[in-house]
């Protein structure tokens, strides 16, 4: 007894099955139907019955309407990957200028920085897009403007050597004059 009423149930989860099956073939050929209709769409626009007929101007609204749809199509197809999310779109990352361009550096006192059109501006601070980053008093002063960080020197360093043929020369230690 028990192996007919196993038997009944097996059945009725076989057509129940067997109808989501049908059910999910028919949803996939609608929708197949639809993007056929959607890609066809722009390329059944009103023609005239001839090719011979159509003139320049036709041709080339044709071709431009085609090749738009196309591409537009392709596009779709290509960001829709079932196995990767769509990548983003790619924003220009602007031009950083090779050296600093802002205005001329005229100072640095008590950690401000001074410049040829009259700023006054302080470390840490920003002011008409240049930013003051970090101070080497009294030889240089890294600045952050127009996107990128740069060195401006104000005076150029010249470093003290201390070797054995400067020590002993007249010119570095001259004696008192009697």
């Amino acid at each position: 007894m028990s192996g007919a009423g196993g038997g009944l149930l097996a059945g009725n989860v076989g057509v129940a099955l067997g109808a989501l099956v049908w059910a999910a073939l028919l949803g996939v050929a609608a929708w197949s139907g639809w993007s056929l209709w959607q890609a066809v769409r722009p390329l059944r626009a009103e023609a005239p019955a001839t090719v011979e007929a159509w003139t320049p101007a036709q041709v080339s609204a044709r071709r431009a309407a085609t090749g738009l749809a196309l591409a537009g199509g392709a596009r779709k197809v290509e960001a829709r990957s079932p196995f990767y999310p769509p990548k983003p779109p790619e924003v220009p990352k602007p031009a950083i200028p090779p050296r600093y361009g802002g205005p001329a550096l005229v100072g640095v006192a008590a950690n401000a920085v001074y410049f040829a059109d009259g700023k006054k501006i302080g470390l840490g601070q920003s002011e008409g897009g240049i930013e003051v980053v970090s101070i080497s008093a009294p030889w240089s002063v890294r600045l952050r403007w127009s996107g990128g960080e740069f060195d401006v020197t104000l005076i150029e360093r010249q470093p003290i050597r201390f070797d054995q043929s400067t020590m002993m020369k007249d010119t570095l230690f001259k004696p008192a004059a009697p």
